[in-house]
């Protein structure tokens, strides 16, 4: 999973909320990185690994299977092309309200000045102000309600007219999924379960959720990278609780491997191997933190 960084739309941000000596804005500053971070928070508690990706220095989109769109005020010019031949090759796009609104220049574009929404498959209405109502969601039989937040907008597949809170939309063998407000920011403001299932049932959809699982699974308590250090599986595991912690990996994560050496203290673990995976069994003292080389 990936998560969008721009700095175009920071900048559009910092210059939207300069002094000038006039009355201030109503609204709180800083939404672009308060969404961007919101998803963030939220991925962490719900311990699904991610990259944060800025276009400028992103060449390839392929080794992600889902990608985070927020605050799409303002979009790098190199992505659209990128992003779309991307979701048509399988890939899962999350974005939110006024997608490509602005060009570099910070100038507005109306709904249908913006190439990329329809490239994407998704029409976007007039803004509304909130009207109180949540954005009711359904991926793929699991439901919930979101938080607007700023204002809204209607969205609807390409081809429709926008009514909806949220849209999905088919795009060769990918989809996405667009809400008609900033959700993010929502979260950013007040955290809450619905959100975040929403989140991982993104991820699920996706396909883009972790080979391996935690036993505790409150990214508040345990956070876990696991991956690659010079050819040898890593495990990196900090919690702020004490305790027995279980690790359950996959078959294919784990394969050929036997044991796990904590390069700290040298103690060796064995992995329990099941028939569809293995599992790591360890101790921590809270706070703490346990590396783990595979051997």
């Amino acid at each position: 999973m990936a998560v969008v960084f721009e700095p175009r739309a920071y900048e559009f941000d910092w210059a939207s909320y300069t002094a000038t000596g006039l009355a201030p804005p109503k609204d709180a500053p800083w939404p672009a990185g308060h969404s961007l971070l919101a998803y963030l928070h939220a991925l962490e508690r719900l311990q699904i690994p991610y990259d944060v990706v800025e276009p400028d220095y992103c060449t390839s989109l392929d080794q992600y299977r889902a990608i985070v769109l927020p605050w799409p005020l303002v979009v790098n010019p190199d992505l659209p092309a990128r992003l779309v031949q991307w979701v048509k090759d399988g890939g899962s796009l999350l974005t939110e309200a006024s997608l490509d609104a602005f060009d570099e220049v910070a100038l507005f574009k109306y709904p249908g000045e913006r190439p990329l929404p329809a490239a994407l498959g998704v029409t976007y209405g007039a803004r509304q102000q909130l009207d109180g109502t949540g954005l009711e969601w359904d991926l793929e039989g699991v439901t919930g309600t979101l938080r607007p937040a700023r204002w809204q907008e209607r969205v609807g597949p390409a081809g429709e007219e926008a009514t909806g809170a949220l849209a999905i939309a088919a795009l060769g063998k990918g989809r996405v999924v667009a809400a008609g407000s900033f959700v993010g920011l929502a979260y950013w403001d007040e955290r809450y379960v619905d959100f975040e299932r929403f989140i991982a049932r993104f991820a699920e959809v996706a396909d883009a959720m972790p080979q391996l699982c935690c036993s505790v699974r409150d990214g508040d308590s345990v956070q876990w990278r696991f991956g690659l250090s010079g050819g040898v599986p890593m495990l990196f595991v900090i919690a702020e609780v004490a305790g027995e912690i279980v690790i359950d990996f996959s078959d294919a994560t784990v394969a050929g491997l036997a044991c796990a050496v904590d390069l700290a203290s040298g103690e060796t673990l064995a992995l329990a191997h099941t028939g569809d995976g293995a599992r790591l069994t360890f101790i921590v003292d809270a706070p703490g933190y346990r590396v783990f080389r595979f051997e």
